[in-house]
């Protein structure tokens, strides 16, 4: 995808959100990164791999010294949370971020299972926006969306937020679906404005995962 004839609605003139000599650097960049099999990995260590270690090790530490089991967990709701709002290469981890937060909902304070998993699902959120509003949303795309059923929820992501914009982006945050992550590279690929879409991925989030925990809660109540 190139010549930007069958990119996603909006994407195509997305990247001329910011300074061109940006989109020029963070396109080089990419390419220069994961041009090769050895530079793709080590692009996937440095996104995924070295954060996703951090929340290891400290799982270890603490599991290994006797540490509170509510660490433990929070530490891995935070990790999932983090990686859902992101969508490569990690599709199932909403399903788990939601998992785990209804688990801890009914076990711990379902406020605070909210808030951590809503904000670490935010920030999940913001790398993505980054990559879109900078223009590596496109080669993101050329390199992960190559099944027929990514690029037409890639191509439905642009199409809701070019649509509804902040309100899309609000209401993707509650309801997970296949376009919740790549509807943020669409927000930074459209233009929407940044403040407005952490707000409204914020809230949403929260409410997401707030929603989940208090069910998590209802049924450990009606089981006990």
């Amino acid at each position: 995808m190139t010549d930007g004839a069958d990119a996603p609605h909006g994407l195509r003139g997305g990247a001329q959100q910011v300074p061109g000599g940006v989109t020029h650097f963070f396109e080089w960049a990419w390419k220069t990164v994961t041009g090769t099999a050895w530079g793709f990995i080590a692009f996937l260590v440095l996104i995924y791999v070295i954060p996703y270690g951090l929340a290891l090790a400290a799982f270890g530490t603490q599991a290994t010294s006797g540490g509170d089991f509510a660490v433990l967990a929070y530490v891995a709701l935070f990790a999932v949370g983090f990686a859902s709002g992101q969508p490569a290469p990690t599709p199932l981890m909403g399903t788990s971020a939601m998992i785990l937060a209804g688990f801890l909902g009914a076990n711990f304070d379902p406020i605070s299972v909210s808030a951590l998993a809503g904000g670490a699902a935010t920030l999940g959120l913001t790398v993505s926006y980054g990559a879109g509003a900078t223009g590596i949303g496109r080669l993101l795309i050329d390199r992960f969306a190559t099944r027929d059923s990514v690029r037409q929820a890639v191509d439905r992501a642009f199409e809701v937020i070019r649509e509804h914009g902040v309100k899309a982006t609000f209401g993707l945050a509650i309801v997970p679906t296949p376009i919740h992550a790549w509807s943020a590279v669409a927000g930074g690929a459209s233009g929407l404005l940044f403040v407005r879409f952490v707000v409204a991925a914020f809230f949403g989030s929260v409410i997401r995962y707030a929603i989940v925990a208090w069910i998590g809660t209802g049924i450990e109540q009606l089981l006990s």
